[in-house]
């Protein structure tokens, strides 16, 4: 029997797992990845952590499942999808990883989407996530250094597969966030890169999800422990891996996904833009010609800094005592009546997502001397079935 790899380089954790011909878990690992914070508002990832964390995980996970390295028959990388980073020309990180969190672009995403926002919903199916990252960049002593933007689980498999700079790519699922495509047409936007100043070259290629871009050469078996000349397939961004592992294939099929985003999406056979309210965004399928229309809320995120901050003596004690931290919390919330006794969440720590706005930021409402820590951890829960609320009618 052979078996495959595949890598999710999420926003606060990567994982690899092994997968028999039967869609089976053999063996699995999983690491934090580090955000760092440098002021309020700022966000970002060092680029490299990509690569060194999934070669670590990738070593880990075969060592579990006391396979053979040369019983694994391909790998593919799936990635957090809001960010950018960018590449020199011998394929090395030129910028950080400018993760969806940060909003240094603040002034660059509120010119794009006040001058050409409609264009850009309806030639993207979204508001831009990282297009203005882009032209943020055009303005910094990295400009000269870039070569190519491309994205974490392009990087990862680029350095396995020891691409040259100009073979960089990125694939379908990630394009509808950029402010920079034409989704339906699965390529760049001559008339948005012109109207916005984009530098054409700097953008990689685009292709496919299921393309192999290359093979592990000696260099990426050192490094990962994959045997040489292992396919690689190109991958796609992590909520559009997450929808397919879900099953969400077919018209009509909704799923909610809880994590650093917190996701409301359904399948469609049909693509779609939301100009009205701004809150949905449409992206392509991982395989396939369907279309995932999705709501975007970074409360995950907020969820994981509450529990961080404020409960870090029942954290100590429920990992001694080898239980989830977040089942014990959601226990105790769930014996508080619902709307937490009349406190209320906005849970924007770094501001609005969808529509864009970094000036929406974090806020408690109503609370009282009577209100214990846990019903503003409740509330942040609230928050986002509120907004899922408010997106569905």
């Amino acid at each position: 029997m052979k078996y495959l790899i595949g890598i999710d380089l999420g926003t606060t954790e990567a994982k690899c797992v092994i997968y028999d011909e039967n869609g089976d878990s053999i063996s699995e690992a999983k690491e934090e990845m580090i955000i760092n914070y440098p002021a309020p508002g700022q966000a970002q990832q060092d680029a490299n952590d990509f690569y060194n964390v999934a070669c670590r995980l990738i070593k880990k996970t075969i060592s579990k499942s006391g396979l053979s390295k040369n019983q694994i028959a391909a790998m593919s990388i799936d990635s957090q999808m809001g960010g950018i980073m960018s590449i020199d020309k011998n394929f090395n990180p030129a910028t950080y990883y400018d993760t969806p969190l940060d909003s240094r672009s603040a002034a660059e995403n509120e010119y794009m989407h006040s001058n050409f926002g409609d264009l850009i919903i309806e030639k993207n199916g979204s508001i831009s996530t990282y297009g203005n990252k882009i032209i943020y960049w055009k303005n910094k002593n990295e400009w000269k250094d870039i070569f190519k933007f491309i994205q974490p689980s392009a990087f990862v498999a680029g350095k396995l597969a020891s691409l040259k700079a100009d073979d960089a790519y990125i694939d379908e699922t990630f394009i509808c966030f950029s402010g920079l495509a034409d989704l339906k047409k699965s390529e760049w936007s001559y008339d948005l890169c012109k109207k916005l100043n984009v530098d054409m070259v700097k953008l990689p290629r685009i292709i496919k999800s299921s393309e192999i871009i290359g093979e592990v050469t000696k260099k990426g078996s050192e490094d990962s422990g994959l045997p040489v000349g292992l396919p690689i397939a190109a991958g796609c961004g992590d909520q559009s891996a997450g929808f397919i592992g879900a099953g969400i294939i077919e018209k009509g099929q909704l799923v909610d996904v809880s994590g650093t985003a917190c996701i409301l999406g359904v399948c469609t056979d049909v693509y779609k833009y939301d100009l009205k309210y701004k809150t949905l965004a449409c992206m392509k399928s991982a395989i396939g010609s369907q279309f995932h229309l999705i709501s975007v809320v970074l409360a995950g995120r907020t969820h994981k800094w509450f529990v961080d901050e404020f409960f870090t003596d029942e954290s100590e004690k429920a990992e001694k005592n080898n239980t989830n931290i977040y089942d014990y919390l959601d226990d105790l919330a769930a014996r508080i009546s619902p709307g937490s006794d009349g406190l209320i969440s906005i849970d924007y720590l770094q501001g609005r997502f969808f529509p864009p706005d970094p000036n929406v930021r974090g806020l408690f409402i109503g609370h009282t001397w009577a209100h214990k820590k846990i019903h503003f951890y409740r509330s942040i829960l609230e928050s986002i079935a509120y907004d899922h609320y408010w997106t569905k009618k």
